[in-house]
């Protein structure tokens, strides 16, 4: 019988079904004495589905460009007048890069 680690690492081939006969039959086995490991396995279905669904738009035209004025300070300043290499504390960064990535 497959351990929960052995279905962890074979979890993609068998969403995919391109598990041979005898794995399937193993991994199939162990989902119905194993509610975590068939939680973990139902999990994952669902994110594939929702990645699926999700229309795969690029990025903005204008993106590139306001990641650009971003980092020079162009876009609320997050990084104008630091150091090179040093981050701004209390999420500044993070706040800048929502603002150019979420609408």
């Amino acid at each position: 019988m497959l351990k929960c680690e052995a279905v962890a690492e074979l979890v993609t081939e068998y969403a995919e079904g391109s598990l041979p006969f005898g794995r399937r039959l193993a991994m199939g086995l162990h989902l119905l004495m194993c509610a975590m490991c068939r939680n973990y396995v139902d999990q994952l279905a669902k994110t594939r589905r929702l990645l699926r669904a999700r229309p795969l738009d690029g990025p903005a035209p204008d993106t590139e460009d306001r990641v650009v004025a971003a980092i020079r300070g162009g876009e609320g300043g997050a990084l104008r007048g630091r150091s090179p290499g040093v981050l701004p504390s209390g999420g500044g960064l993070l706040k800048e890069a929502s603002k150019l990535f979420f609408f």
